[in-house]
């Protein structure tokens, strides 16, 4: 017994060495490789809208390394990556050689999920993280829109160090978001304070008041559900305000 496990063990080692050897040789042909040419794969969630196409990640690439005709030995990979998850589009890239001499490049397109309007006009777009991104010109997203009296410049908002002052807004957010009614009803939110936020439909004359973003479930389910069963289409446009704020009841005005 002890004889045939030693023969395993020999067998085993064998395969393993000789594994080693292949990718070692595999590595170092692909390293003498020359990069002939690039592909480029944006990556994005499922129904997401499309703010980042391969010719931006070619433009950064090129900036900064002229990266045809060289072998993959010589081209920084590691440094490219780096530049390029520094684009506020940008959640993650992936890059490597293929021995055909491409250069692949995988990025991820991060998903703006609310569009904020600061007092000052300025506008950007914040994803599931706060991640801030910079609008892009003649290509909106389709998102919730918040304005009103927000401090916050679009500098502040691109250094990513304020995040968490955007947590409240983003659990309501989120809320409204992941639900088909209220996606389809809610098209902006007001903020008049931080404590004291109004919701503009996209169906009728009125605003309803929401008061302050914590929290905002059970505020937005009764919402929902007066919508659908408290009242008729008709009457969403005669009144001015609809009041959630209160527990278990909802007060309007004419």
């Amino acid at each position: 017994m002890k004889v045939k496990k030693i023969v395993l063990f020999i067998f085993w080692m064998l395969v393993f060495t000789g594994v080693i050897v292949v990718v070692g040789r595999a590595g170092a042909a692909r390293d003498k490789m020359v990069c002939e040419r690039y592909a480029i794969r944006v990556e994005m969630a499922h129904g997401a809208d499309t703010m980042l196409y391969p010719t931006d990640i070619e433009k950064v690439i090129l900036k900064h390394d002229s990266i045809i005709g060289k072998p993959y030995s010589e081209i920084d990979m590691y440094a490219l990556e780096t530049i390029l998850k520094k684009q506020p589009y940008i959640s993650d890239v992936a890059m490597f050689g293929n021995l055909p001499g491409t250069l692949q490049v995988s990025v991820t397109q991060r998903t703006p999920i609310v569009r904020i309007i600061n007092r000052f006009g300025e506008s950007f777009y914040l994803d599931e993280t706060a991640h801030a991104m910079p609008v892009r010109p003649g290509n909106p997203a389709d998102v919730l829109i918040v304005n009103g009296n927000i401090d916050m410049t679009l500098e502040q908002a691109l250094s990513d160090t304020l995040k968490h002052e955007w947590d409240a807004l983003l659990n309501c957010v989120k809320y409204i978001s992941s639900d088909t009614f209220l996606r389809n009803q809610i098209g902006q939110i007001y903020v008049e304070n931080k404590n004291h936020y109004l919701l503009i439909p996209v169906v009728g004359n009125h605003f309803v008041i929401l008061g302050t973003p914590e929290d905002p479930g059970k505020r937005l389910e009764r919402l929902k559900i007066f919508y659908q069963k408290g009242m008729s289409e008709e009457a969403w446009r005669s009144y001015k305000s609809i009041d959630i704020r209160y527990k278990n009841q909802i007060i309007c005005k004419k």
